[in-house]
């Protein structure tokens, strides 16, 4: 019975038409503070308080609330933890401002959700591709992620990064930018499956 009942209070508190009071009061329960998090319907001074909460979890659902103030998603954008900041670097409602400090931010995959960003400006994307400090393994997380990089910030990250990059190119056969390509004047990264079809051809004619 205590399952059944903890099903349905579940349910309740992930319904988005459930009353702003009601809202509240589950917020208080430890085991649907995550469902609460996560409701659009849920107040903001619920918000403010789940914002808070020691779970991690709790504090990321309240980061991917699209009804999560700009100012409640600057404060969560200081997180401890990169699971939280990266949720908030998703979330559609948070401030240029915002967006610009997190690209700042020491974990690349915080900064990689905000150039995923449709609201990061240009400037801000820049940042994030010309920083000299990122090493091999950010540029290769850059380059084999679905960014909205244009010529000129390739341009500039190419000329920053340049053997770094000409390096993952030739060994990574992910990366197949055809623009990052020309840019380099490099040949189009080989296919392992052509690559193995060689092979065969070669030890078949022995």
């Amino acid at each position: 019975a205590g399952d059944k009942s903890s099903f349905i209070q579940t349910a309740v508190a992930q319904n988005p038409n459930t009353p702003a009071e009601i809202l509240t009061h589950l917020a208080t329960d430890e085991n649907l503070t995550r469902a609460v998090a996560k409701n659009i319907n849920t107040p903001t001074e619920t918000l403010q308080y789940l914002a808070t909460n020691s779970t991690t979890f709790t504090r990321g659902a309240v980061a991917e609330n699209p009804s999560t103030s700009q100012e409640m998603l600057a404060k969560l954008a200081k997180d401890s933890e990169e699971y939280v900041r990266s949720t908030v670097a998703r979330n559609p409602n948070t401030s240029t401002a915002t967006l610009h400090k997190l690209a700042a931010d020491k974990k690349i995959g915080v900064r990689i959700e905000v150039a995923r960003n449709a609201n990061t400006l240009d400037a801000t994307l820049t940042l994030i591709y010309t920083d000299l400090s990122i090493d091999k393994s950010c540029l290769n997380t850059l380059l084999t992620s679905d960014l909205p990089l244009t010529q000129v910030q390739l341009i500039e990250m190419c000329e920053l990064h340049n053997g770094a990059v000409k390096e993952l190119i030739k060994t990574n056969y992910t990366v197949t930018h055809p623009l990052l390509q020309k840019i380099l004047n490099v040949n189009q990264a080989v296919n392992p499956i052509c690559k193995d079809e060689s092979r065969t051809k070669q030890s078949q004619s022995l």
